[in-house]
C-alpha cells in the first residue's frame, strides 16, 4: 500500500521543487560529531602506521601462535 505522502510526492509537478528546509540543531550536532569521529579515527590510524617501529624491533610471536 502506498503511503499518502509518497503518493503526493509522486504526483507533484517535477518542475516545481520542494522548498528547502534548514537543518535542525540536532542534525548539525549529529553531522559534526560523525565527521569529527571519522577524521579523528583517520588521523589516529595514519599516526599508528607512520610511527610504527622499525622491522628490527618487531617482536616475533610465539611458535604456538604460528610465529
Amino acid at each position: 500500500m502506498i503511503h499518502a505522502l509518497t503518493l503526493a510526492a509522486l504526483l507533484q509537478d517535477p518542475a516545481e521543487p520542494a522548498p528547502i528546509q534548514p537543518m535542525s540543531p540536532l542534525g548539525w550536532v549529529f553531522l559534526l560529531g560523525s565527521v569529527g569521529f571519522v577524521v579523528i579515527l583517520t588521523v589516529w590510524c595514519f599516526y599508528r602506521v607512520l610511527t610504527a617501529p622499525p622491522e628490527d624491533h618487531v617482536v616475533k610471536p610465539p611458535d604456538s601462535l604460528g610465529g
